[in-house]
């Protein structure tokens, strides 16, 4: 990965948002949410997934406030994580939603949930290997439809390229995946018990 990154931070004025990476094709990805850190001042929680997180990383991962999670098994986390985000106002959420950097079929659900449930924007970080820039596009609100909110996602990560390009995962959820509002409901109450 070469040095010369250029960041394009259309995120200014917000306080408080999720990041939402993509494409996600190579280990060194997760370099870039900490420029995100570096470069914007602010403290990111980052989901990295488990198996990452192992041995002599796993020290510097907690340091840099990055969570495990298993993406097949989550287990709770949009629940931790809208309790945690409560807690510290002053940090963002960063994430890729692919999941793994093998190619995936479909995007996991959990940014979208957690924005709905705080009505924290989301910014949606496209990672561009070819001319080395990252682009944190503007924050935008999820309106609980998911068909419009992942077009506007395609859009705004059109111009992303990954480090393997051809790896890029596809951008949408799992077929038949809804939103559980009754779910969703409970989660708007934590976020507001806690704030």
């Amino acid at each position: 990965m070469r040095l010369a990154w250029h960041l394009l931070d259309r995120t200014r004025g917000c306080e408080q948002l999720i990041y939402v990476g993509y494409p996600h094709t190579s280990r060194p990805d997760f370099l870039l949410p900490l420029a995100i850190s570096l470069g914007t001042r602010r403290r990111l929680l980052t989901l990295v997934t488990d198996c990452e997180v192992t041995g002599r990383s796993s020290w510097m991962l907690h340091r840099l406030n990055c969570w495990p999670v298993n993406p097949e098994v989550p287990r709770g986390t949009v629940d931790r994580v809208i309790e945690h985000l409560a807690r510290e106002p002053g940090t963002c959420l960063a994430l890729c939603p692919e999941g793994k950097i093998e190619k995936s079929s479909a995007w996991l659900s959990g940014f979208y949930i957690t924005s709905l449930a705080t009505d924290l924007p989301v910014s949606y970080v496209a990672f561009n290997y070819r001319d080395c820039t990252v682009t944190l596009h503007a924050p935008v609100h999820m309106t609980g439809d998911p068909d419009r909110d992942l077009d506007a996602a395609r859009q705004a990560l059109a111009a992303g390229q990954g480090y393997r390009p051809d790896d890029a995962g596809h951008i949408g959820f799992r077929p038949g995946w809804s939103l559980d509002r009754t779910r969703l409901q409970d989660q708007r109450a934590l976020w507001g018990c806690t704030v």
